[in-house]
């Protein structure tokens, strides 16, 4: 299983290619990651699962490629702490020192209001401040 250090590091790989380029290796890896995961589910062999595996933590390696460059590009750093649109717009680092989740909303009911109107959100700072959500779109 591929872990988000792992997908990291797959990502560096990219580094510096043409976003077009990217986005071609995206769909590539997604491509053979169905197929493996085809394989896998008729055969349930192994070495199938392994390999749709190493496929899927790729096109999740170009993902974080792209969403990296994109804030890049902005001055924004991509981070894996996520924060409210009140803490963004209030230019803060974090919510008051409460760490909800955006789905712990039996501790927090606000806690996810914003979830309804992003999918797969990226969250980026500029200098340990709030910055930017971007939304993941789909095709």
């Amino acid at each position: 299983m591929y872990d988000r250090k792992a997908i990291r590091q797959l990502a560096e790989e990219l580094a510096g290619l043409d976003p077009t380029l990217v986005v071609e290796h995206l769909k590539q890896h997604r491509a053979a990651a169905q197929e493996a995961q085809r394989q896998w589910q008729a055969t349930r062999d192994r070495h199938c699962r392994a390999s749709a595996q190493r496929e899927f933590a790729l096109e999740g390696a170009a993902q974080y490629r792209l969403a990296s460059d994109f804030g890049a590009a902005r001055g924004w750093q991509l981070t894996d702490a996520e924060f409210t649109l009140r803490t963004m717009a209030e230019g803060k680092q974090h919510d008051g020192g409460r760490r909800y989740r955006t789905f712990d909303r039996c501790n927090n009911p606000n806690a996810g209001d914003f979830h309804d109107n992003f999918d797969h959100p990226y969250y980026y700072r500029n200098n340990r401040k709030a910055a930017a959500i971007a939304d993941h779109l789909y095709n």
